[in-house]
């Protein structure tokens, strides 16, 4: 049989008094403890009989009863929230004579009540570069018309007059520069020269107006971030020369070669980025077509080939039409001639049953057959 364990009811070490046993913990046996300073915790067996104390006295937490922090006076320590909520709370009382219940931090902090802590909005009220001019009710809910020094108007709730968290109509988003702001006007990033700050983007990074060195001059707009690492350094002028740079390492003489109906006769100069090539077609004509039309088979011809696919498809050869009446006067069905022709269906059918002198060769044919067949 396991020892039975002592019952610390209402017992008291040192500044700790037991309440009652903490059944919430099963793995061991845990007692539920009041400290000195109010606060309500858990505790082993153990450490209870060592008398450790909540962590806020064991850090040398001294009593600041009686104290003064700016405009409160600590009246005493608040035992039943400092319970509640498992933190040191205490009563003090406002300048205003109000009393109520506050934790260390904010009595430490000298934070006033609510009433004495908010700031009184009426007209004429100035935060920033808006000034209170007038007081409006939409919907049940109090606005402030305020007057920016701009010129301009803006209609905002009260609270956001509390906070301070605007303080423009928006003219002055950007104007304040940063403790990190650095001035890079007249810096150069590789063939960027950073002259003027120009705004700042959606994620209110500052950005830059830069001139490109290359021969076009031209102008772009980039943050300063992405200048000092090095992500740009051109107007894009370098990222197009070094793709050509890089197709020309990699190219071959396909001089020579045959590409379905173009033949490769020599290399030839476009503004284009890639290879391009000047090639001879079957039919007679000449293209100028990229390495990869080439190497992937996505041009094959000038364009003849695809006028006569749809010739093709539009209409039967004659020796087409030949083979056609044969193989249907042997008995193949219309079908198997549109794949040994690789002819569409519909042409094939058109063609052997509407031209009118086709259905009279095929007639005459057939009536020879017959012929000779009695």
């Amino acid at each position: 049989m396991g020892r039975k364990s002592e019952d610390l009811t209402g017992k008291k070490f040192g500044d700790l008094r037991v309440i009652k046993r903490d059944d919430t913990k099963t793995h061991r046996i845990h007692w539920l403890v009041r400290c000195r300073c109010g606060k309500v915790f858990s505790k082993r067996s153990y450490n209870v009989k060592q008398g450790q104390v909540c962590n806020w006295c064991a850090q040398g937490a001294v009593d600041i009863t009686d104290k003064e922090f700016g405009g409160l006076k600590v009246i005493g320590i608040d035992k039943k929230t400092s319970a509640k909520r498992k933190a040191t709370y205490w009563f003090v009382r406002c300048k205003c004579g109000k009393t109520f219940s506050k934790h260390t931090a904010a009595v430490t902090s000298g934070v006033l009540c609510s009433n004495c802590s908010r700031v009184r909005i009426e007209v004429g009220y100035v935060t920033g570069k808006l000034t209170v001019v007038d007081k409006c009710v939409v919907d049940g809910r109090t606005l402030w018309v305020c007057k920016c020094k701009c010129g301009c108007e803006a209609l905002l709730p009260q609270y956001v007059l509390y906070n301070n968290k605007v303080k423009s109509c928006g003219c002055a988003r950007g104007d304040a520069l940063p403790d990190n702001f650095k001035d890079i006007t007249g810096q150069v990033f590789g063939r960027l020269t950073a002259i003027e700050r120009d705004g700042h983007d959606y994620r209110g990074l500052a950005t830059w107006r830069c001139i490109c060195s290359c021969q076009d001059g031209a102008e772009v707009q980039v943050t300063g971030a992405s200048l000092r690492r090095g992500n740009v350094k051109s107007c894009g002028c370098l990222s197009r020369e070094l793709v050509i740079k890089r197709n020309k390492e990699r190219r071959t003489d396909m001089a020579g070669r045959k590409y379905g109906y173009l033949t490769v006769r020599r290399e030839v100069h476009r503004e284009e980025p890639g290879v391009w090539w000047l090639c001879d077609c079957d039919c007679g004509n000449i293209a100028i077509v990229a390495s990869s039309q080439l190497v992937y088979y996505s041009t094959r011809s000038c364009g003849c080939m695809s006028e006569e696919r749809s010739y093709r498809h539009r209409t039967m050869l004659k020796e087409d039409r030949e083979k056609a009446i044969a193989m249907y006067l042997s008995g193949l069905s219309l079908s198997t001639i549109s794949y040994k022709l690789k002819t569409p269906f519909s042409v094939v059918s058109r063609t052997l049953h509407e031209d009118p002198n086709i259905v009279i060769n095929l007639n005459t044919a057939k009536r020879a057959a017959s012929s000779v067949s009695s």
